[in-house]
């Protein structure tokens, strides 16, 4: 790829020479040649690097809500368009945003407790979570995983675009795992809320902040369960899909999905 960027900017430093031989625009030769040097990095970097089901969904006003799952994940093999996740950068950095918040609750718990849920705590408002982290062991940390990564941005944008939330309304988490390609024991936690502390396209860092948080407080969920699949040490990778819409009237405004796999 290198050598091809190479040619291409060999083309910019000559445009002159093209352009008074046949009539093309120089200056929209000149996009042009930039475009593609743009596509080739972007694809570059996107080629590097369940069914347990949670959900967490707020209320259309403010507070938000959550929603988890969990079933064996089927081994049957098929293939999926790929989810160009690095065409939107805030979309990339709200997932490593995400992905060290959960690697932080998991390595670090203690931690995590000290500096995310101390405040909500102080107000009994941490639903247990400040305290069990105190006392839990750190285990390995998380990494993202490209068809987890892809099934969770398709169904994130699936849900909001069709403002549903749920884990069953385009197959199991485990069907759109395997379609995404992953074959093996499969989780999913899904939480949405309103306003822009949520948005990852307002800020990216601060959304991850929250949605995390809230999963793992786990707001009105008796059993914990988003909390239980964060901090369960056999799921070792991760996939992570957010989805905004700017309709103010919308029930589902900042939508997130994770997809967590044991191999």
């Amino acid at each position: 790829m290198n050598k091809i960027i190479y040619i291409l900017i060999k083309i910019l430093t000559n445009t002159h020479t093209f352009t008074n031989n046949i009539f093309i625009n120089k200056n929209y030769l000149l996009h042009f040649v930039l475009l593609i040097v743009t596509q080739l990095i972007l694809s570059n970097c996107s080629n590097s690097k369940q069914s347990d089901y949670s959900s967490l969904a707020p209320s259309p006003s403010s507070s938000p809500s959550i929603s988890n799952n969990n079933t064996t994940a089927s081994t049957t093999t098929s293939t999926t368009t790929t989810v160009e996740n690095s065409s939107n950068n805030k979309i990339v950095n709200f997932q490593l945003y995400s992905l060290k918040e959960l690697n932080l609750a998991r390595t670090n718990p203690k931690l995590y407790a000290q500096t995310r849920l101390k405040n909500e705590y102080s107000n009994n408002k941490d639903n247990g979570a400040y305290q069990e982290l105190l006392n839990t062991e750190a285990m390995d940390s998380l990494t993202l995983d490209v068809a987890l990564n892809n099934a969770a941005t398709n169904y994130a944008i699936f849900l909001n675009s069709r403002q549903l939330f749920g884990h069953t309304f385009d197959g199991t988490p485990s069907d759109r795992c395997s379609r995404a390609g992953y074959n093996g024991g499969c989780a999913e936690n899904i939480a949405q809320a309103s306003g822009e502390d949520w948005n990852a396209d307002v800020d990216s860092q601060k959304a991850a902040i929250n949605f995390i948080k809230i999963l793992i407080i786990d707001y009105g969920v008796s059993n914990y369960g988003h909390r239980r699949i964060i901090l369960d040490p056999s799921y070792r990778k991760v996939g992570i899909g957010h989805n905004s819409n700017s309709n103010p009237n919308s029930t589902y405004i900042n939508l997130t999905v994770q997809n967590f796999g044991q191999d």
